[in-house]
């Protein structure tokens, strides 16, 4: 079903009611349970990175001197941490070494699979990063590179935990909306990023001597240009360079201006409006598409969890039997914890405790709603069809012929006479229908229509 995308088959009350089950019974607390371990994990990481300076380390491209040694150190060795914080490093190393051994065993098994998921990169730079923070401060040492590593690591530490977020149904999907418009933003500035070499080399060519020394190079350049996007800083940057009579300052003033409403028209106002439209449209379609996307990660999870358990656990766990209680009353923190699950804990085990009979109603009756629209629109097309097939074969119906104001004459095809003068009785229409002209035209007509329906049917 996930792989067909099969939205409604997936979604049916069977379907679902079976995944929540699973969740509940072994998904939940093995998912909490790894959770609780990452939540020591980013505890630890924060909190040293926390209490600690950035500038106590050794850097060999910096002039020691008194000052320098005392407020912050400049030795290569001999740093020492408290018990506590030492622990803390123990553990993010060692837990950065598990989680390395866990994702090379993934990669014998997955194989190719293992590459086509961004989390998987995201997850090794993580633990390779913390894995090089650590280790150095265990044996003592305190290096420039370590600390900027260790930046790194911090950063996608607390980008992770967002991830994980996204496999609970309370508010997982916004995790999901998240990283949706955060592909299409990367899509987009990678097409876009000739734009921003074009004006960067450009305000390097003729901004590189200005005392600010923002485009003093080609990269300071291209992220000042980038910057530009966000804050034009015009004032400061070309207003008053221009303005002040120094030939050396702003040397080429007029092409550079001119540069400067075209950066404008294409940048700020151009390309932000297309982001923003891009955004929201992706947000649409992700709230369309929400629940198929929530369904499949839940079937990867089970899926993986159930290959990796041993069989002797996996028949304790599997249900057999399920039942809801709709009228039970829950306790505050089964609520919660169902809340987490996207689901009503008055369940023991198989029935679907998702929604409401209201709003099942509203739902199937919504989905009626849908299809008579669709037959009525199917019924229009087939009808106006038909009436311009019996156009093109010059059959005319009796509708027509009265909508359209057809002659009195003409209805009496010349049979009509003055019954006053004693003459023939006039031929009404109803007489009209006993002609053999208008038998044969209601034949022709059976005819076609018969065709038509054996056409379509």
């Amino acid at each position: 079903m996930v792989k067909n995308n099969r939205v409604n088959c997936l979604s049916h009350s069977v379907c679902t009611t079976f995944l929540k089950v699973k969740w509940l019974k072994y998904g939940m607390p093995v998912y909490m349970a790894y959770l609780i371990i990452y939540g020591l994990f980013l505890t630890s990481l924060t909190g040293f990175v926390c209490n600690h300076d950035a500038m106590a380390h050794y850097d060999g491209n910096v002039t020691s001197n008194e000052t320098r040694e005392l407020l912050h150190g400049n030795r290569s060795s001999g740093y020492t941490f408290s018990p506590v914080y030492m622990i803390a490093l123990w553990f993010i190393g060692v837990y950065s070494a598990a989680n390395i051994v866990k994702e090379i065993l993934q990669i014998i098994n997955q194989r190719k699979k293992y590459f086509k998921d961004f989390g998987n990169a995201v997850e090794w730079s993580l633990y390779v990063s913390s894995l090089l923070f650590a280790v150095p401060f265990i044996c003592g040492y305190s290096m420039h590179w370590q600390w900027e590593i260790g930046a790194l690591a911090i950063f996608l530490a607390w980008f992770n935990a967002l991830v994980f977020l996204q496999r609970f149904d309370f508010f997982g999907i916004y995790v999901v909306m998240f990283i949706e418009i955060l592909r299409t933003l990367i899509q987009v500035l990678c097409v876009f990023s000739i734009l921003f070499i074009a004006f960067g080399l450009s305000f390097y060519m003729l901004l590189y001597k200005e005392e600010s020394k923002a485009y003093s190079t080609p990269q300071l350049s291209l992220l000042r240009t980038f910057m530009m996007m966000l804050e034009l800083d015009y004032m400061a940057s070309f207003n008053a360079q221009f303005v002040d009579g120094e030939p050396d300052t702003l040397h080429f003033g007029n092409l550079t201006l001119i540069m400067l409403v075209v950066f404008v028209l294409f940048m700020p106002i151009l390309l932000i409006n297309l982001l923003i439209g891009l955004a929201v449209g992706d947000i649409e379609s992700v709230q369309r598409d929400a629940r198929l996307k929530r369904l499949a990660m839940q079937v990867e999870l089970h899926t993986e969890m159930e290959n990796k358990m041993p069989m002797f656990i996996y028949k304790r766990v599997t249900v057999n039997e399920f039942k809801y209680f709709p009228n039970r009353c829950a306790k505050r923190l089964d609520t919660f914890m169902t809340s987490l699950a996207g689901t009503n804990k008055n369940v023991e085990s198989f029935s679907d405790p998702t929604l409401n009979p209201n709003s099942i109603l509203y739902e199937e009756l919504y989905k009626q709603k849908i299809r008579m629209r669709d037959m009525g629109s199917t019924l229009d097309r087939n009808n106006e069809l038909l009436r311009k097939i019996m156009q093109k074969m010059e059959i005319h119906t009796e509708d027509d012929a009265w909508d359209e104001g057809v002659a009195y004459n003409s209805i009496c095809d010349g049979n009509c006479h003055d019954g006053d003068n004693g003459e023939e009785p006039v031929q009404t229409v109803g007489n009209r229908f006993k002609s053999k002209s208008f038998k044969d035209k209601m034949y022709l007509k059976s005819a076609v229509v018969a065709m038509w329906q054996k056409s379509s049917g």
